[in-house]
């Protein structure tokens, strides 16, 4: 999947995800108030999303930073300056921003 920065849409809020929708799109409340300031996050309401120039990995078992280097056709430096990894390992279910 690739991601364009500063790139904007639309989503419908469901009951089911109107307090969570944003995980599924790598944001936040907050930025999302941020493009759209009258945003209630009810039932039924279109909100601004704008899409982060990253994806989010959450490390896997078995997944070092070649592999996950590899998934995404960077380096593995890459990862570790993005994330300031140099005194923090990676570890199972550590979210890593993948910054194209």
């Amino acid at each position: 999947m690739k991601i364009q920065p500063s790139k904007c849409f639309y989503y419908k809020v469901e009951d089911e995800d109107k307090k969570t929708f944003y995980l599924k799109f790598n944001t936040n409340k907050e930025n999302v108030l941020r493009n759209d300031k009258n945003a209630k996050f009810h039932k039924g309401e279109w909100v601004r999303i704008k899409i982060n120039d990253y994806i989010s990995h959450i490390v896997k078992p078995a997944e070092n930073l070649d592999k996950i280097s590899t998934l995404y056709n960077i380096s593995p430096e890459k990862i570790i300056n993005d994330n300031d990894l140099k005194n923090n390992p990676i570890f199972i279910g550590k979210i890593l921003k993948i910054y194209k």
